[in-house]
């Protein structure tokens, strides 16, 4: 900086402190924070009751100790025959979350008709009597299962 004449050096302090401003302001706008990837199995999985925004992830951003972060999501039997529904969780990242945190939903073992749509809830919970929960980010996969269902499906023409 020998060779600059005082002009330049104040330009060149106002763009670093610039810079730094703006690092800063997009930190705090990246969004932060846990989530769930969601694969759907022989059903349609949505965020919409039109079924036309298909869900593939769930952000659940940063989260709360004792504090339930309900969903609603929707699904659709996209297959020709009656179907149960299930639901597991796995792939849990840190491994140690799955311990702390609790996801379900209110939907298992429902029967959807063909083309029928249903209303679901996904919960997440973090247990609030943990002293130190120390997962600010973590994430996890949602299976969603569309199994046909043989007790109430009309037989198959074949």
């Amino acid at each position: 900086m020998h060779g600059l004449n005082r002009a330049q050096k104040i330009a060149i302090l106002i763009l670093t402190i610039l810079l730094i401003m703006y690092i800063i302001i997009a930190s705090l706008h990246t969004k932060r924070g846990s989530y769930a990837r969601v694969e759907a199995i022989n059903i349609g999985v949505y965020a919409d009751k039109e079924c036309k925004r298909p869900i593939g992830k769930i952000e659940f951003g940063e989260v709360k100790q004792g504090t339930p972060y309900k969903f609603k999501i929707y699904l659709r039997n996209e297959l020709n025959v009656n179907i149960t529904v299930h639901f597991k969780t796995e792939n849990w990242n840190p491994p140690e979350a799955k311990y702390y945190v609790f996801c379900y939903w209110d939907a298992e073992n429902s029967t959807l008709r063909p083309n029928e749509i249903k209303a679901a809830n996904i919960t997440l919970y973090v247990y609030p009597l943990i002293r130190k929960f120390e997962y600010r980010e973590f994430s996890f996969d949602i299976t969603i299962v569309g199994e046909e269902n043989c007790l109430t499906s009309p037989p198959l023409k074949r």
